[in-house]
């Protein structure tokens, strides 16, 4: 009984505020930010990052690589936040400011690479390359993403949809993991790319906006951060290292 209660509340609260998030992170987040933008319009940039790269020696497996022989994706966490994402964020502040409100905090930067698999396994979820909202933490949240080397459609760009295309195509997108979305994953004319050169960033709201990661020939580089709203750290006590960046 209790999970067909909680199934039917999950499916509430994605009819009714159009994300995967669960109903109680969602009221929650409507309490605090009655004040604030409901929407945040994707930012687009870019920032000098000297010789910053991904560092192998660092890096862990994220998946098991045994069953397909293949390597999957690996990635680390920095707890020092990067000169380039402080500069990211505080040119973006105000524009942060209104959607997060003031005093937000981050989480660690978090550095990515992601190898080639082969093209049968696209729609399996193997390193969040199928649609989906980042939905742990309710739908207040934004993502910097910045490349860490040249890239182009055959580098396996992460793919995203803006809140209007999201909420268009909703019908089709609410289940991360439906048979529909695992058979095939579906293509949108709406859909952008994140592609360019090394230091081009996207600010996006992952828990509102559709994305996904894609297939490389080789290998993609990229390296993130979290930002939440100051409340994030009373309702997820877990997350004792979030902090204020600026």
């Amino acid at each position: 009984m209790r999970e067909f209660i909680n199934t039917v509340k999950l499916e509430l609260s994605k009819q009714i505020f159009k994300n995967q998030s669960s109903l109680r992170a969602n009221l929650i987040d409507f309490f605090y930010s009655f004040s604030l933008k409901k929407n945040f319009e994707i930012i687009k940039g870019h920032v000098e990052m000297g010789n910053a790269k991904f560092d192998e020696k660092k890096s862990a497996f994220r998946g098991d690589s045994s069953p397909t022989k293949h390597l999957l994706s690996k990635s680390y966490d920095e707890n020092h936040t990067p000169e380039y994402l402080i500069k990211i964020i505080k040119d973006n502040k105000n524009l942060i400011e209104r959607f997060l409100g003031k005093n937000f905090i981050t989480d660690k930067a978090q550095f990515f690479r992601n190898y080639n698999i082969p093209d049968y396994l696209e729609s399996h979820d193997i390193y969040s390359n199928v649609w989906h909202h980042d939905s742990a933490h309710g739908p207040k949240l934004l993502k910097i993403f910045v490349l860490l080397r040249d890239t182009n459609i055959d580098d396996g760009p992460f793919h995203f949809l803006d809140r209007k295309a999201t909420i268009k195509n909703w019908d089709r997108l609410r289940h991360r993991w439906s048979f529909e979305n695992l058979r095939k994953v579906k293509k949108y004319k709406e859909e952008q790319v994140l592609t360019g050169k090394k230091g081009d960033y996207l600010i996006i709201s992952t828990s509102i906006c559709m994305h996904r990661a894609s297939i490389p020939k080789k290998s993609r580089d990229m390296v993130q951060i979290t930002i939440y709203p100051k409340w994030a750290k009373r309702h997820h006590p877990g997350y004792d290292y979030l902090s204020t960046p600026v």
